[in-house]
C-alpha cells in the first residue's frame, strides 16, 4: 500500500500507518476532484462560452484555457513546493494555480453536497465542517473539498504530515470520531464519483439551455 500511495502523494510514506495511508488517499481524492476534474472542465466551459460571445472558434479557445490551467497545475505540482530549491521558480506557478482554482474550489462544495446526498453520507456535517475549516490550509483552495469530505465521512484529515524535507504541522480538518480506513477510501471514491456525474449533468443542462 505504501508503494502505491507513494505514486500519487509527495509525503514520506515510510512513516505512514494504515490510518495515514487512508488519510493520504482520501485527501488526494478530495483535492483532485478540483485540480484534476472540476477546474479543467470549468475552464473548458468558460472558454467555450467566451468564444461564443466574442465570435471566436469555441473548441480552440476552450482547449486553450483548459491547457493553460493544466500547465499552471503541473507547475504547481512539480516545482510549486515551498522549499529553498524551488522558492523562486515555483512561486509563479503556485500562485497562478491558486488563482485559477479559486472559484472551482468553492463551487466544489455544491457538487460535493449533492454527491453526499446521493451517497447517503453526512452532507450537512460536511457543509458545517467546510464552512469552519476551509481556510485552515496553507493553500487558499485545498481545504475546501478536503474539509467537506472529512465532515461527510465523519473523519479527520490533515494533521502533522512528514515530507522528505521534514515534518509539517498541518491543521486538522473535521472533528469526526472515526479513524480513516479502507472503507472510508471506498466511500470517498463513491462521493467523488457521484459529485463528478452531477457536475457533468449540470454542465450538459447549461449547454442545452445556451444552445
Amino acid at each position: 500500500a505504501r508503494k502505491k500511495i507513494a505514486l500519487i502523494v509527495g509525503r514520506d510514506v515510510n512513516y505512514l500507518d494504515d490510518q495515514g495511508i487512508s488519510r493520504a488517499a482520501i485527501e488526494t481524492l478530495a483535492e483532485n476532484f478540483v485540480d484534476g476534474f472540476l477546474s479543467p472542465v470549468l475552464w473548458y466551459l468558460t472558454g467555450g462560452i467566451l468564444a461564443h460571445i466574442l465570435g471566436l472558434y469555441p473548441l480552440t479557445f476552450a482547449l486553450t484555457l483548459m491547457l493553460a490551467f493544466k500547465i499552471a497545475s503541473t507547475l504547481d505540482s512539480m516545482v510549486g513546493y515551498r522549499s529553498r530549491i524551488y522558492a523562486q521558480f515555483g512561486w509563479a506557478g503556485a500562485k497562478l494555480d491558486d488563482l485559477m482554482n479559486l472559484f472551482p474550489a468553492r463551487l466544489s462544495l455544491v457538487f460535493l453536497f449533492i454527491g453526499s446526498v446521493i451517497g447517503r453520507l453526512h452532507p450537512l456535517e460536511g457543509l458545517k465542517v467546510a464552512v469552519r475549516d476551509r481556510l485552515k490550509h496553507d493553500s487558499p483552495n485545498a481545504a475546501h473539498p478536503e474539509s467537506f469530505v472529512a465532515g461527510a465521512l465523519n473523519i479527520r484529515l490533515g494533521g502533522p504530515t512528514r515530507y522528505p524535507d521534514g515534518l509539517k504541522n498541518k491543521p486538522w480538518l473535521g472533528n469526526g470520531s472515526l479513524e480513516p480506513g479502507p472503507e472510508h477510501i471506498r466511500r470517498a471514491e463513491f462521493l467523488i464519483r457521484y459529485s463528478s456525474w452531477f457536475t457533468i449533468f449540470s454542465i450538459l443542462c447549461i449547454l442545452l439551455i445556451l444552445s
